[in-house]
């Protein structure tokens, strides 16, 4: 969102949220890393694009409308590298997809989707087997189709945690700043709309492209087509 959030396929993953995961997940595009060492080769896996299960949990706060946490659930998808620098102990990336939805009992309807026009970059370095400390930060959309309102975190959400693999099924992130303020489309010049205070996530596992496209799409009316 200027990020939060929570696709270029889909949705912003609740107003609040984020996690964000995210929650999620973005490589190296454009750009020509260093090679790395013949003998790390084996610590990440070649360059390619995981499509990724995804739970997400957010609290967020919206001015004029409330507080709550959120539970969003849908799909990802990373573009990565394969391993990179001295070792090849280092892998980057980039969220180019995320498609995710939840229902909240102050909100309605919340949907999270990735900006289609900032980066969410991704970086995981390999410390020993089955430890891979990594991060995301998390640029995402967040619509509220029974408010008409779409926001975006006013900087990238930053989420942090340890994978026993890549592609890092099973792992756990975690928002580390205390709150991030979120912006409306309406006013992106203005005041700060609400606040996501809490981000959290969790990789379920992988998914087929089919699985991936099939997930429920949502795009915003009068700005990214007409929501599903």
């Amino acid at each position: 969102m200027n990020g939060i959030h929570l696709a270029r396929v889909g949705a912003v993953s609740a107003v609040g949220v984020t996690v964000l995961s995210v929650l999620t997940f973005w490589g190296c595009r454009g750009v020509a890393p260093a090679p790395a060492e013949k003998e790390g080769a084996a610590l990440f896996p070649p360059e390619g694009i995981d499509h990724l299960g995804m739970k997400v949990s957010v609290e967020v706060e919206i001015a004029g409308i409330g507080k709550d946490t959120v539970n969003l659930e849908g799909t990802v998808a990373v573009q990565r590298s394969g391993p990179l620098g001295p070792g090849g102990k280092t892998m980057k990336g980039d969220l180019i997809a995320a498609s995710l939805r939840g229902k909240s009992a102050v909100f309605g309807e919340v949907v999270a989707m990735a900006s289609p026009i900032q980066h969410s970059p991704c970086e995981y370095t390999c410390e020993e087997p089955e430890k891979y400390p990594g991060y995301f930060d998390l640029n995402g959309w967040f619509w509220l189709p029974e408010h008409d309102l779409l926001v975006f975190s006013g900087q990238p959400v930053r989420v942090e945690g340890v994978a026993r693999s890549i592609p890092p099924v099973g792992q756990k992130a975690e928002m580390k700043a205390k709150e991030i303020p979120l912006f409306s489309f309406r006013q992106a010049k203005g005041n700060p709309v609400g606040s996501l205070t809490k981000a959290r996530g969790e990789v379920t596992g992988l998914v087929s492209i089919d699985q991936h496209l099939k997930a429920p799409e949502a795009t915003v009316p009068g700005l990214l087509g007409k929501a599903k």
